[in-house]
């Protein structure tokens, strides 16, 4: 005959094993979740992509044309940079 604390402890392994799936499947979905917001509602991922994508096209300059200058940074360069002056100071002497 089973005693009562036998079965106290049963049911106890049985409460966190069933926490323990409940926690498992909760980071599953968290996990799963901002991967989606990430790529679908993130501005600042979409920007990377874009700048991204473009840095993979740009070729250096032929012979006779202004070198190409790939300006790399992270989110302050947005700040610090104001690409259409310096696009306009440099047309003629490189390609930014």
């Amino acid at each position: 005959m089973r005693s009562s604390i036998f079965d106290s402890k049963s049911k106890a392994f049985g409460y966190a094993k069933a926490l323990a799936a409940i926690c498992a499947l909760l980071i599953v979905v968290l996990e799963v979740s901002s991967v989606y917001l990430l790529k679908h509602r993130s501005g600042t991922y979409e920007r990377i992509s874009k700048q991204y994508n473009e840095a993979r096209v740009a070729r250096p300059g032929a012979p006779g044309e202004p070198p190409s200058v790939l300006i790399v940074g992270n989110s302050l360069l947005l700040r610090g940079i104001e690409l259409d002056r310096l696009n306009a100071l440099t047309a003629s002497s490189m390609h930014i």
